[in-house]
């Protein structure tokens, strides 16, 4: 026999010994228990936490489990089953430790596991660029939770309903867009966060989102919307004022008069709208755009709106203007009741442009320097000498119409009769 196989013999032998000789004590089991937590390590008030003491190797013994927190029994000390939950507190945090116990025997204390209960976080809401916008803006709602966790996931509510991810919002993590503010977005906001769906945090305080209108543009055109070829014809472009902005609203916030500020722009057009630019044809004094001269393919719609660098950063477009051109116009010269009348009679001469307005009028009277009149004048009790030639013309700005054809007043003394 070999020295090996000797000494296992040997060892064998004390082994059987010891046992026969403490047969009556109790035997301590040399097994490692774990603890294991769930769901985490750190959790939030209220949420419900598992202890789990794991005796590794511990085979098909039935164990009972004692249970300890920073070294000291815990309530209740020994369970039947190696899970123990409890509906989680700030004071329960501390370092938690089990061990398996029979009649007969026990294993080591595990080492402790350090369990951290925290408060619900209150998260907070911030709106950008600020909680009163105007239609179209951006806005961007965070929603910022001070926590250790980093895996939060983020529930963001309008009026007591919850807002989902689509075309008009758009999520990135913590912050929600709305791409394009509209008026029914106003309203209270509130957020919340979850992590893996086992907690909430508290829910944030209300923020309310005021979205207000741009404020408008009036395109305006002079002299009128039914010019000639060859007229001046003049684009302003009117922005609603602050104060007017306000009075309409009834609100007062507290961004600056936006009135001199503008950036103007004129459009042509409406379904392929063709921004104008300053050119030979087309002069630019601030608000107001000038067409030099116009031609008939200068008819079409007209809009305008406003740019800005600050908030508005745009006015509504205005509505479209139509703007008619037309070849230089010939008045129409009419005389009533007739162009032969008698001494005392009365008579009535009208120039006629049609239906745009503006105008002055200009008459000739035979060789005699034009004078100024309305389109329609009178002479009462007419006498020979006012028996001659009349045109007529219009002047608007500094554009004249043609001369009327010529209508020649005949005018002749009454008979006079003796009994």
């Amino acid at each position: 026999m070999g020295s090996s196989a000797l000494l296992l013999i040997l060892l064998m032998s004390f082994i059987h010994s010891e046992l026969n000789q403490h047969a009556g004590d109790t035997v301590q089991y040399y097994m490692k228990p774990v603890v294991k937590v769930t769901p985490d390590q750190r959790v939030f008030r209220g949420e419900t936490v598992t202890l789990t003491c794991d005796i590794q190797g511990g085979g098909n013994i039935q164990w009972a489990y004692s249970w300890f927190k920073d070294r000291n029994p815990l309530n209740p000390y020994t369970t039947t089953a190696s899970e123990f939950s409890f509906t989680a507190e700030v004071s329960y945090s501390g370092e938690y430790s089990c061990r398996g116990v029979r009649s007969d025997s026990q294993t080591d204390i595990s080492a402790a596991v350090t369990l951290t209960v925290s408060d619900l976080p209150t998260p907070t809401l911030t709106v950008t660029p600020d909680r009163s916008v105007f239609t179209g803006e951006r806005v961007n709602l965070k929603c910022v939770i001070n926590s250790d966790h980093t895996d939060w996931r983020y529930e963001w509510n309008k009026d007591s309903s919850m807002l989902q991810a689509s075309e008009r919002y758009t999520v990135n993590r913590d912050t929600l867009s709305i791409v394009e503010a509209v008026e029914s977005d106003q309203g209270w906001y509130t957020c919340k966060g979850h992590i893996d769906g086992r907690s909430v945090s508290s829910q944030s305080s209300s923020v309310y989102l005021s979205v207000k209108d741009l404020p408008t543009s009036t395109l305006t055109v002079t002299p009128d919307i039914s010019v000639f070829t060859g007229e001046r014809v003049n684009l302003k472009c009117v922005i609603e004022t602050y104060r007017s902005w306000i009075w309409r609203n009834y609100q007062i916030n507290d961004w600056r008069d936006w009135t001199h500020e503008w950036r103007y722009e004129w459009y042509k057009g409406i379904r392929s709208s063709v921004k104008l630019q300053m050119s030979v044809r087309y002069t630019v004094n601030r608000d107001t755009l000038s067409i030099v001269g116009a031609v008939t393919s200068d008819q079409d719609q007209y809009w305008c709106r406003g740019l800005r660098d600050g908030r508005p950063n745009t006015s509504q477009s205005s509505s479209a203007v139509s703007l008619s051109v037309k070849d230089k116009p010939k008045p129409i010269l009419t005389v009533r009741p007739q162009s032969s009348v008698f001494t005392g009679d009365t008579v009535t001469l009208s120039c006629d442009v049609g239906q745009s307005t503006g105008w002055t009028f200009l008459w000739r009277k035979g060789s005699d320097p034009e004078f100024t009149g309305h389109s329609t004048i009178s002479v009462s009790s007419v006498r020979v000498s006012d028996g001659e030639t009349y045109q007529c013309r219009a002047e608007r700005g500094k554009y004249y119409t043609e001369l009327s054809d010529t209508i020649k007043i005949t005018v002749r003394g009454k008979c006079s009769f003796t009994l």
